[in-house]
């Protein structure tokens, strides 16, 4: 691997080693003659790579080639904690012992900003300690807990419904499809295996709210264990009543409610989401009935495939992308801003260096030979200016990125005075996965434009509506204007309506079932009395 030349390159460097945090002990305080690189370079292409630089870079790439391999603590072992404080970084380190010999669990690494750095030394490993409890959640875990706390009355059966659905409302989150309860609670078991009626309209409510759940997992037992075999779970409903005295890996929830109430909410959410026409497409072959919704559906389903019962999205510049619902969005969300994911080294973050260059990118900025001169001219330059009813320009549409007018290469702008290869490919790279997004807001627009056009026009005319099957007349100037005059008749048929194509445009049938040629106009149709 040579040295970074270029910012970017820099830029590509501290992120490739953060995503490696939690394998390199003193991560932080290895890196910061990076991070003193990268302060203040935003709009500089090439780098001062001095000697401090390069020896950080060297000492990396040595450790990297032998690094220290993780390994996994077990349930009750007991660990070590080492901290570290530097002048401008501090560190942790989670040790066990194994055989003698101590090997690492886990790293954590922080930079200091500003205040920070005026710590005394026992301040930094007190911040170094604190900064290592905000990672735990990564550290194995012997087994989850939750605990429920009601804030309705509820008899005991209630309660040991809602500790049934909490769990099923987990396992749902987490996609499991082999599943196994055990519950101490003989009615729930066998009211949810089949075994009893249920005949209290409220237990009723929640044995309906538990077999939808059930439904959406393939595999699953209810299993019945003896009330000695569920200690634990007694030990948490007597902590419940105290919350401050339950410990920090227990997952307290407190419900206002009964979870009957929001069983409606719950079932429009989980049927239908925006992957559910993808699905049944590539599923069944099941089209939208209108024409133009299925010609684009088509459009769309040939960068999605399914596997597995999942969807995904094929990309241009990323791996393959899973496709998630909305309550599976907000839980994704919410683990990468405040889960696990949530902790990182503390990079300042630098703007593009060309930020015009990857939001506008340069299309066919090749070098070639012209062997079919130039384009045709289309007059008032239409393929570059935009569409009113679009609000985009149709080169845009087409290639998915703005052209490069005759101007820019005379007097340069600002894209093309920053032209930089690499940066304008992952442009056009990064245009290439928007242009869905960018279609479907020119086909909105140019619905509304559709819908303002027909309402200015349909207050000047009076458009006849007809049914498929109904019989009309058709105005004989309009299909054969050679054959009028004053003496001639003005309507000829009957007709039968075949089709109704959109309000107002019809496709017709002669009475022996033929087909009649091109659509018509209902201004030029008038109903036909028998």
């Amino acid at each position: 691997m040579r040295a970074p030349r270029t910012q970017r390159d820099v830029q590509k460097l501290v992120a490739s080693v953060a995503a490696l945090r939690r394998f390199v002990s003193k991560l932080a305080e290895r890196c910061l003659p990076f991070f003193d690189l990268l302060k203040g370079a935003s709009n500089k292409k090439e780098v001062n790579w001095s000697p401090e630089c390069q020896k950080a870079f060297k000492e990396i790439k040595s450790y990297l080639s032998q690094p220290p391999v993780l390994t996994k603590a077990e349930p009750g072992e007991p660990l070590y904690l080492y901290l570290s404080a530097g002048a401008q970084a501090v560190g942790a380190a989670l040790i066990r012992e194994d055989n003698g010999r101590q090997q690492p669990v886990y790293y954590v690494s922080q930079v200091l900003k500003d205040a920070e750095t005026k710590y005394p030394r026992l301040e930094k490993f007190a911040f170094s300690l604190v900064n290592f409890k905000k990672a735990r959640a990564l550290l194995p875990r012997k087994r989850n807990k939750s605990a429920i706390s009601f804030g309705f009355p509820a008899t005991n059966n209630q309660a040991e419904y809602e500790a049934l659905i909490a769990g099923l409302k987990l396992s749902r989150t987490l996609r499991v499809q082999d599943l196994k309860i055990y519950s101490d609670s003989q009615i729930v078991v066998k009211q949810t295996n089949g075994e009893d009626i249920t005949k209290d309209p409220i237990l009723a409510k929640y044995q309906a709210l538990v077999q939808s759940y059930l439904a959406l997992i393939p595999n699953h037992q209810v299993l019945q264990i003896c009330r000695e075999e569920n200690e634990e779970a007694d030990i948490l409903s007597k902590l419940v009543r105290n919350s401050s005295d339950l410990d920090c890996s227990v997952y307290f929830e407190e419900l206002h409610k009964p979870s009957i109430e929001s069983r409606e909410v719950l079932e429009i959410e989980s049927n239908q989401n925006w992957m559910t026409p993808f699905i049944n497409y590539l599923e069944k072959g099941e089209l939208p009935e209108d024409k133009e919704k299925a010609q684009r559906l088509k459009a769309k389903a040939a960068k999605f495939f399914l596997e597995e019962g999942l969807l995904y999205r094929r990309t241009f510049s990323s791996p393959i992308l899973k496709c998630v619902g909305p309550e599976e969005a907000k839980y994704s969300l919410a683990e990468v801003h405040e889960g696990i994911c949530g902790y990182h080294i503390n990079v300042s973050r630098i703007s593009p260096v060309l930020p015009s260059s990857v939001l506008s990118p340069i299309p066919f900025a090749v070098w070639g030979i012209d062997i079919m001169g130039p384009f045709p001219r289309a007059k008032g330059d239409l393929r570059t200016s935009p569409r009113t009813s679009t609000g985009e320009t149709p080169f845009k549409l087409a290639y998915g990125t703005e052209a490069i007018l005759p101007i820019e290469v005379g007097s340069p702008s600002h894209r093309a005075i920053n032209f930089e290869e690499e940066a304008n490919k992952e442009g056009l790279r990064t245009n290439m996965e928007l242009i869905d997004e960018v279609w479907d807001q020119a086909v909105e627009r140019m619905e509304k434009y559709k819908e303002k056009t027909r309402e200015h026009f349909s207050k000047k005319s009076r458009v006849k509506n007809f049914q498929v099957g109904d019989l009309i007349l058709r105005d004989i100037e309009t299909s054969d204007p050679t054959n009028t005059g004053k003496l001639m008749p003005k309507w000829e048929g009957p007709y039968k309506v075949k089709e109704v194509l959109r309000p107002g445009t019809y496709k017709l049938l002669n009475m022996d079932g033929s087909e009649v040629p091109n659509t018509w106009h209902g201004l030029r149709l008038r109903k036909f009395y028998q």
